[in-house]
């Protein structure tokens, strides 16, 4: 009884002490040169921030869930062109 008791205690003590996967933030133009490449690396509760400008490219949202895709300041100044090939996302 008493191994039990240390097993779950231990557990436990893992349990509360281990930290937790953060989450990244992908910098669209900083760290990537297109939208597409920020999505394509995201893991799940990552964040693609999206400076202002214009970014000419169709994206397609990977299969990966959880995924933010924001704008740095204001959203009015972030555009995303699809060049008229279709949807933008």
């Amino acid at each position: 009884m008493k191994s039990f008791i240390l097993v779950i205690a231990l557990f436990t003590m893992f349990v509360l002490t281990a930290s937790p996967v953060s989450a990244v933030i992908h910098n669209v133009p900083d760290d990537f040169d297109t939208i597409q490449d920020g999505l394509n690396i995201a893991a799940n509760g990552d964040t693609v921030l999206v400076q202002p400008g214009t970014y000419v490219e169709n994206i397609a949202w990977p299969l990966t869930n959880g995924i933010k895709l924001m704008a740095a300041g204001d959203a009015s100044d972030t555009f995303i062109d699809g060049n008229q090939a279709g949807r933008v996302i």
